[in-house]
């Protein structure tokens, strides 16, 4: 009975609802990568074991956060479309800051986690064999990993706020 509701409720989703609830649980998915980064580059103990496990942690999450990015610029043509979202905050001069500061600082910002990710990725495959550099791998990777989850975060917290007051239609 609750499956039979389940999947009537979905099928009554339009794609745009489909691909921001995708979205979202992409952010949610980075957001236990990160935990799983930050994690391993705190606690690893046989570094040569965990390097490998670093490296593809760091390629789920390009993956994933390049995923989320797009996800967000498909959802950024209906946020603009006339009567869309921002419409609806600039026209209105209680909402309108909504849009020309949290909107704009979030679009600034949404990059970040994609290009902290690759850096450490980069960093973690070119020198993450020479052992020599251990300490340094593990504090690139472990700033990376904290500085995309904050900004993820911050971002994903202004996005929630803007959609609040003027949903994407």
């Amino acid at each position: 009975m609750v499956w039979k509701e389940l999947l009537n409720g979905l099928g009554g989703l339009t794609t745009r609802e489909i691909l921001l609830d995708i979205h979202g649980g992409l952010a949610m998915l980075s957001m236990i990568f990160y935990g799983g980064l930050i994690a391993t580059s705190i606690y690893w103990k046989k570094y040569q074991t965990l390097i490998d496990a670093i490296k593809k942690l760091w390629i789920w999450q390009i993956v994933v956060v390049g995923a989320l990015y797009i996800l967000g610029l498909l959802m950024y043509i209906p946020y603009r479309a006339k009567g869309g979202a921002k419409s609806t905050l600039v026209g209105n001069e209680t909402t309108v800051w909504l849009h020309k500061i949290v909107f704009e600082h979030k679009e600034l910002l949404a990059l970040a986690p994609l290009i902290l990710a690759i850096v450490a990725y980069w960093v973690v495959n070119k020198i993450g064999t020479d052992s020599n550099q251990k300490q340094l791998v593990r504090r690139i990777s472990l700033f990376c990993a904290v500085a995309g989850l904050l900004t993820l975060l911050l971002v994903a917290t202004e996005a929630v706020l803007v959609t609040k007051v003027a949903p994407v239609k």
